[in-house]
């Protein structure tokens, strides 16, 4: 009962973040019309950005898919805690990781700025509304795990 509760717990959280890195990918690659819409003056000169928040999303996506085929068997308990530990380190990291993108668009121009700060926060919404509450289903699959 146990093991099936924590497969069903991280197939969850996996499918929560692969909608979420999805979404991101699609806000990335829409960029252009959904920053036009946002933006009253956009220039066709500014090249298309991808937010840090992005990548961070998609190495979770990889962890949540470690565990969730860890999970199959039984005896990789010190495996599973490596990939929490990974996991906590990577949000920590994100932090750093996003203010690092606004540097780097801040020296590129203003507008590339506006762009940036405008597709960070549509991928950020989609992060929320899908990518945190999978985190949650994934420690507790992750807990689950290496309790039973």
């Amino acid at each position: 009962m146990n093991k099936g509760i924590t497969k069903i717990l991280a197939l969850i959280a996996l499918i929560l973040q692969a909608i979420a890195v999805t979404a991101g990918i699609g806000i990335v690659i829409m960029q252009k019309t959904l920053v036009s819409s946002l933006m009253v003056r956009t220039s066709d000169t500014v090249r298309p950005v991808i937010p840090v928040t992005l990548l961070f999303m998609a190495l979770q996506l990889v962890i949540y898919v470690a565990f969730f085929n860890i999970s199959k068997n039984e005896g990789n308990k010190p495996l599973v805690v490596v990939l929490v530990v990974v996991s906590v380190v990577l949000s920590v990291l994100s932090v750093v990781g996003n203010a690092a993108g606004s540097f780097y668009y801040s020296r590129v121009g203003v507008e590339a700025v506006a762009v940036y700060s405008s597709v960070t926060t549509l991928v950020s919404y989609a992060n929320t509304l899908f990518g945190i509450p999978a985190a949650p289903l994934f420690y507790l699959s992750c807990g689950r795990y290496t309790a039973g």
